[in-house]
């Protein structure tokens, strides 16, 4: 048996009743637009694609991501449309349009990939503000081709149960 002897007791029961006040965390972090060093809280971000930390730049008024705070995981269940995603479209800076005669020569290269990969069903390419997804219907005997040129995406971490085991 363990036997404490109490020298002098400090503990004031109304130090339980207290709140602490947690003073926000500050850190630095550059504008991804203008370059501008930043000071910032964690109450100034939200999150955003991929469920990073993003703050509004006050000096140019681009979104940017917050390497220095947390985010979140997302998962199927906290997954929300379109604060978790990253737009792509010829009018967002840094992307580029992508002209009708490449369009088709994807178009093409998604078929000639099905004429010589008899097993695959699904083929896919996007940059720039293109993305092209073509599916390869045996049964109906045609290609199911979508082009989009403003898209949305993101990423979300397989879970356990997505393991093949």
């Amino acid at each position: 048996m363990i036997v404490i002897k109490v020298i002098h007791n400090n503990f004031s029961q109304n130090d339980l009743n207290k709140k602490v006040e947690v003073k926000p965390k500050f850190v630095h972090t550059f504008c991804d637009n203008c370059d501008s060093e930043l000071e910032i809280s964690e109450e100034d971000t939200h999150i955003g694609w991929l469920g990073a930390s993003f703050v509004k730049c006050p000096c140019c008024g681009q979104e940017s991501m917050v390497d220095e705070l947390e985010g979140i995981t997302l998962t199927k269940d906290n997954i929300d449309y379109p604060i978790h995603f990253n737009r792509t479209n010829k009018d967002l800076k840094n992307v580029v349009e992508i002209q009708k005669d490449e369009v088709i020569k994807e178009i093409q290269r998604g078929i000639d990939y099905f004429r010589t990969n008899k097993d695959e069903f699904c083929w896919y390419t996007y940059y720039g503000d293109l993305f092209v997804i073509i599916f390869r219907y045996e049964g109906d005997e045609e290609y199911f081709v979508l082009v989009t040129r403003d898209f949305y995406e993101t990423y979300i971490p397989f879970e356990k149960g997505d393991y093949n085991d």
